[in-house]
């Protein structure tokens, strides 16, 4: 490959005292040395470095732009003290071959090996290195991912070993309203695929990114977890560009009993397509044993061509201040402890969706608002268990014709609690609870305490409880 030029200069900072401009520094220059454990405070590069074979730095380092280091396939370079890598530019060949020591590297960019993000170069290289050498460290780590667009065209995947589970912290500078132009990962790759793949993860945090894909390019997920993952946090990111049979934004896990748990949605935006041609079925998806526990808070979804969010099991679902539209269902959860609270949902054809079963189910709803039109007349579909209601409106606001009732199962283990709602539409003195078989709730079965029906504009009509009809 050629005679190898290392450049090392050696930086001694002195105190600078008020008043004077005099700082000592030294620089040292090698062109041999491959292999030695040089012994100086801090080395300095700005030159091109090829590593033909095994260089072992002993000292910190802090690496300028115009650096570019690359090894010969018998070379390698490691780093055992602190690196500094000042500015957005290229200074690793993207097949480098390199080592960071326990609490070397704090900070990595996928731009240091390559990628650039603007323009139409492919990035999936650089990004692959980086993850690589993330998995390889012994220290957490935040990966910082500048704004531009950056095209993938390749899995990435996210991978700490089962027994260590090392923290990290994936952060771009900011996402975007129209999910191109932040931080933003485009997928130009086939279809049937996940943008990312994390498994064996703990304690980690996702932020302010896009995930999307180009025009004419779908994938089946943007993000897929699979085990082990716990107490994950995804904040201010966009999620779209998924479509497809069984596609969705996110995949908790779906399919899978092992453990993924502990996971926190944030102010996050999930964009579905709805079309002749291609739709999204969902924002997240998954559960299933041990995949439970999953909060959303003041996040947006829709359009989706089914349920926004849907969950098979989990012991927690809390959706609180979150915004739905244009859905088929908003919320499905078929065996959970759910609570739902300041949500807002418009022009879906429901809110929730349950399922009867066996299992200890409780739903509970608290001041949401939903305007939209019921398939069936049937804001809540289907459920069982639990059923708490409290300051909901549901339909007022709304001018449409159309019914706002609640159908679910009715027996003695499944029983409703109803204070203070609003029932659009619902003009029988019996409050609109309805059976799994669309006949009127047996009175025993549900307590309806001030609760409103009627039609707007004509009146409102305060809905006799079970009490009195019994």
């Amino acid at each position: 490959m050629g005679r190898l030029y290392v450049f090392y200069q050696l930086i001694f900072l002195g105190w600078i005292l008020l008043g004077s401009s005099a700082c000592a520094r030294k620089v040292i220059e090698s062109s041999k040395g491959t292999g030695q454990i040089l012994n100086r405070d801090i080395v300095s590069w700005s030159q091109p470095v090829l590593i033909h074979d095994k260089l072992i730095i002993d000292q910190e380092v802090v690496i300028y732009p115009g650096t570019y280091v690359e090894t010969t396939s018998t070379g390698k370079v490691i780093f055992s003290k602190p690196v500094s890598i000042i500015g957005q530019h290229q200074v690793f060949d993207e097949k480098v071959n390199i080592e960071f020591k326990d609490g070397a590297l704090s900070v990595i960019n996928p731009v240091w090996f390559g990628a650039r993000g603007y323009d139409t170069q492919d990035d999936t290289k650089a990004f692959k290195k980086t993850f690589e050498l993330v998995s390889q460290l012994s220290n957490p780590v935040r990966i910082e991912i500048p704004i531009g667009k950056f095209i993938l065209s390749e899995q990435i995947i996210v991978d700490q070993s089962l027994d260590r589970r090392i923290p990290i912290h994936i952060q771009g500078i900011s996402n975007s309203y129209n999910g191109v132009s932040g931080s933003s990962l485009v997928w130009a790759g086939g279809e049937g695929n996940s943008i990312f793949l994390l498994k064996n993860l703990s304690n980690t945090l996702i932020e302010n990114l896009d995930f999307g894909a180009e025009v004419g390019h779908y994938v089946k997920h943007n993000l897929e977890l699979r085990p082990f993952v716990n107490q994950l946090a995804i904040v201010k990111c966009s999620f779209s560009g998924c479509a497809g049979e069984g596609s969705s934004n996110i995949n908790l896990n779906e399919g899978n009993n092992l453990q993924v748990s502990e996971i926190i949605f944030e102010n996050c935006t999930f964009r579905g397509a709805k079309g002749k041609e291609k739709n999204t079925y969902h924002a997240v998806t998954g559960g299933w044993a041990n995949t439970k526990n999953f909060y959303f808070s003041h996040c947006s979804f829709g359009p989706y061509a089914h349920e926004a969010i849907r969950i098979t099991t989990t012991d927690i679902l809390v959706v609180e201040g979150c915004t739905f539209f244009e859905n088929d269902v908003d919320i499905s959860c078929e065996t959970c402890k759910s609570l739902l609270q300041s949500d807002y949902s418009e022009n879906s054809n429901a809110f929730f969706k349950g399922t009867a079963s066996a299992n200890f189910n409780a739903t509970t709803l608290i001041n949401n608002q939903f305007i939209g039109n019921p398939t069936e007349g049937f804001v809540i579909r289907d459920g069982s268990g639990t059923l708490i209601l409290l300051n909901n409106n549901f339909g007022a606001g709304n001018y449409l014709p159309d019914l706002n009732r609640i159908r679910w199962e009715e027996t003695e283990f499944n029983t409703i609690y109803s204070v203070g709602n609003v029932y659009k539409n619902s003009t029988n003195d019996q409050p609109p609870f309805y059976n799994r078989y669309n006949k009127p709730f047996n009175k025993e079965y549900f307590e309806s305490i001030g609760d409103l029906g009627g039609v707007l504009g004509e009146g409102k009509k305060r809905l006799k409880n079970n009490t009195a009809n019994k």
